[in-house]
């Protein structure tokens, strides 16, 4: 019986006939592409986050510590 065999991908069938290979491959874009969604996602409530942040920020502060305040939650 034939091992299982690991790629970047991670586990591979091992010498699987054509149909079983693309059909894992089609899997795996198909997961690679709900991950770039996911981080998309991610990104773009990041930016509504730091948008909120930095009208409060001026709201309170002033625009000069707003731009200290930017780079401090930019940075962590």
């Amino acid at each position: 019986m034939a091992t299982w065999s690991y790629d970047s991908r991670g586990k591979v069938p091992p010498l699987s006939p054509p149909t079983c290979r693309y059909k894992y491959r089609i899997t795996w874009d198909t997961e690679r592409k709900r991950e770039r969604e996911r981080e998309r996602e991610r990104k773009s409530e990041r930016e509504r986050k730091m948008q909120c942040a930095q009208k409060w920020a001026s709201d309170l502060m002033g625009p000069v510590k707003t731009e200290a305040f930017r780079c401090l939650f930019n940075n962590g």
